[in-house]
């Protein structure tokens, strides 16, 4: 069945590249992005077990945008690019994107010769061990009301106590907490809640409707921080856990994953639609409601500008610059940037080290507002060694994934599994957009942090049961 499985998509990819070079305006560039495509499609046919929430299908999923962006580019142009406009390129623009379409297909399957030569299957019965079913309950009702009395707080600070009022100026959270002070530090315990109710849940085989509510009160508070990728990924993170933990029900009810991801997408789209809203209201400038004003964004050209332009996806035009200049205008780091993110929780400034992303920023697009600008992980692992940065980059990249999930025979607790689904993604996953600097201690911290109490209060309460 796998050989006929190969057969078929070389006959495909056979297809694929006599029709490109035949018809093609650009058959090159074409050729490109369909092989990206071919690669990645590839990826998913010859997995032997599907697992929906493996590195490597998150970091396909996110490489599909890449293909969206590198599709737009190559039928639109760059006339409409910030990014092109506003930096001079010592290269060609056709070339450079040939070059990056090229980089890029290189580099992606680098990765997927690194992840399964290193790949082996996990057992998925997770060994979940509650000593004390009290000190989860504690945790987690402590948790939950110290996050509700930090939202409160806020709400109060903010917005006089008007929740409706406080969600309408999300689009300027951050503002508001530069200028007015303010703290979201307990909103992370309630994260925790919800997992550690998962967990409970899963134990106690018990109605979850107390749950979900609760669950669906966290995801608004997350909402409200203004950051609507971390609260996705947050949403995805606490699906993946159920999926983990309800194995063996979830790989035979597979269109209940796809409707997820269906509702996953929706969602992603409202709430970035309403962050947009939300600014546009706060300046007075709202000439419709709601669902007009989506009904306008989601026009073609208003909608590939907020998706494609932006940089929402894999960002082509700063990946084509990293090529073009990074060697002579900066100077390649030499690893120094896959490994900053042990200091991140340090300002950067203090320690005289920045991520690709803000010296991107910094040296090439000052003037352009907006934070840092992601170099893509391809662009990271180029500027870090250049073109065999690329080759070898990211196929380490792979083995790194390969060897996060394997740990899973090892450490077949769930506290692994939580580090193992926060890592996947909050960071593999979106390695295709970002850098190593989205790799964080605080996706291990907090929950080495919860161990610590939980075995903390299983000996205390132990005591109390003795005497």
């Amino acid at each position: 069945m796998k050989l006929f499985k190969i057969l078929i998509l070389f006959l495909i990819l056979t297809i694929i590249t006599v029709s490109t070079f035949c018809y093609a305006e650009n058959p090159l560039q074409l050729c490109g992005i369909l092989l990206l495509v071919f690669f990645i499609l590839s990826s998913f046919i010859l997995t032997e077990k599907f697992i929906f929430f493996e590195p490597i299908t998150l970091f396909n999923l996110y490489n599909i945008l890449a293909v969206v962006g590198f599709l737009y580019y190559y039928f639109e142009g760059f006339y409409k690019s910030k990014y092109i406009q506003s930096a001079e390129f010592s290269n060609d623009l056709d070339l450079l994107f040939t070059k990056s379409i090229y980089y890029y297909l290189i580099g992606y399957v680098m990765t997927l010769i690194g992840y399964y030569t290193l790949r082996k299957k996990i057992n998925m019965q997770f060994r979940i061990q509650i000593k004390d079913y009290r000190v989860y309950k504690l945790l987690i009702q402590s948790f939950l009301a110290l996050c509700y009395l930090n939202f409160g707080f806020i709400v109060l600070k903010f917005a006089g106590g008007n929740v409706v009022r406080y969600f309408q100026n999300v689009a300027v959270r951050t503002h508001e907490f530069e200028d007015g002070g303010g703290t979201t530090i307990f909103y992370n315990l309630g994260y925790l809640a919800i997992y550690l109710w998962q967990f409970m849940d899963f134990k106690l085989k018990r109605s979850r409707w107390f749950f979900l509510v609760n669950f669906l009160i966290v995801f608004a508070i997350k909402f409200s921080t203004g950051r609507i990728t971390q609260t996705l990924f947050f949403l995805i993170s606490v699906i993946a856990l159920e999926y983990f933990l309800r194995y063996d029900f979830y790989k035979k009810h597979t269109r209940k994953i796809l409707f997820s991801f269906s509702i996953f997408g929706s969602v992603a789209i409202l709430m970035y639609f309403y962050r947009l809203y939300s600014s546009v209201v706060f300046i007075n400038q709202a000439n419709t409601n709601f669902t007009e004003f989506v009904s306008e964004k989601l026009d073609y050209s208003q909608f590939t500008q907020s998706l494609i332009e932006k940089g929402n996806i894999p960002n082509i035009p700063i990946l084509m610059k990293i090529i073009d200049s990074w060697e002579s205008d900066i100077g390649f780091m030499y690893g120094k940037s896959l490994v900053m993110w042990v200091f991140n929780f340090i300002p950067m400034s203090k320690t005289g080290l920045l991520p690709p992303s803000e010296l991107i920023k910094e040296v090439w697009y000052p003037s352009i507002e907006g934070g840092a600008l992601p170099p893509t992980g391809y662009g990271e692992m180029y500027a870090n060694f250049g073109f065999f940065g690329i080759i070898f980059g990211m196929f380490a990249f792979g083995l790194l994934m390969a060897y996060a999930y394997n740990m899973l025979n090892k450490y077949n607790n769930m506290w692994y599994l939580l580090i193992f689904i926060n890592l996947s993604v909050f960071f593999f996953s979106v390695y295709p957009k970002g850098e190593f600097d989205n790799m964080s201690l605080y996706l291990f911290l907090p929950y080495v942090f919860t161990y610590i109490c939980i075995l903390f209060l299983n000996q205390l309460f132990s005591k109390n049961k003795n005497t």
